[in-house]
């Protein structure tokens, strides 16, 4: 089969949709309420990949009877199975606040809906390998327990961090966390030899590296994002996304976003960095 398959079930309104997102950032790939019919088809399709899946079942697949015993003892021990509750007055509250009928058709009314699934939903509960009530948990602390839960120490299960330099004059970009403006260092570009070359080349690294502001303006920045980022991390954040800015994009903050991702790697996390305005006039 595929290197490992969580089966995450439970309670409508209890969180397992937030839980599936949060092994999809993992880098599991998911399904949520897939047909009973097409569950051994998918882990076929699972194990020609060869990744990790994560396969979400509830009330909606109606699974039933004998083949949903049948399912669940044959994949005994070659499973996972994550099951997600929490407690009926915590369960109505959500669904009032977001308005959405429960998903058990043909019922009077939503506390006779929630009633029926409690009551079926307990056969599935008997084959959990781990059980969350997320009655007292907020959304990010239900996906920090899944990130501990079935993270790895792969960077390429950290938080992944996106450094963008650019240039003031073409737009601070949308997309963006935390904004670094470095317009506030020596300028390559009224030197005349530097001015071709960009914050990449030696000439300017050197330029920079000779100003005795550059690096404490660098080990400012090193320190506030070595306690800030753990925030984001425990917040649950997949992505963070820091544009460092100057004028034009091509000399200051093209060197210090390098120096930033040098910095984040020596840390353990993924980063990845582009140059948006660096090549424009």
């Amino acid at each position: 089969m595929s290197k490992r398959i969580i089966v995450v079930t439970g309670v409508s309104g209890s969180g397992k949709t937030s839980a599936i997102k949060a092994l999809e950032d993992l880098g599991f790939f998911c399904v949520d309420n897939l047909p009973q019919e097409f569950f051994y088809k998918f882990l076929e399709l699972a194990e020609k990949r060869d990744v990790d899946v994560a396969l979400g079942i509830d009330v909606r697949s109606h699974v039933i009877g004998s083949d949903f015993k049948n399912f669940f003892q044959e994949m005994k021990g070659r499973i996972e199975v994550l099951f997600i509750e929490a407690s009926k007055e915590i369960i109505m509250r959500r669904f009032g606040e977001t308005r959405r009928k429960h998903p058990i058709p043909h019922v009077k009314n939503l506390q006779e809906g929630i009633e029926k699934e409690l009551q079926w939903i307990q056969e599935l509960r008997q084959y959990a390998t781990d059980i969350i009530d997320t009655t007292n948990l907020n959304i990010h602390e239900l996906r920090r327990f899944i990130r501990k839960k079935y993270g790895s120490s792969d960077p390429e299960n950290t938080m992944q961090i996106n450094l963008v330099s650019f240039g003031y004059r073409h737009g601070i970009p949308l997309d963006t966390d935390i904004v670094i403006d470095t317009r506030c260092l020596p300028n390559p570009h009224y030197k005349d030899e530097l001015r071709k070359f960009t914050g990449k080349d030696k000439e300017v690294i050197e330029y920079l590296e000779k100003e005795g502001g550059v690096s404490h303006f660098l080990n400012l920045y090193y320190k506030v994002l070595s306690e800030t980022i753990p925030l984001y991390e425990k917040e649950g954040k997949a992505y963070l996304t820091i544009a460092i800015g100057c004028t034009g994009g091509h000399h200051r903050s093209v060197y210090v976003a390098l120096k930033l991702q040098e910095f984040f790697k020596k840390n353990g996390y993924n980063t990845q960095l582009s140059d948006r305005d660096i090549y424009k006039n």
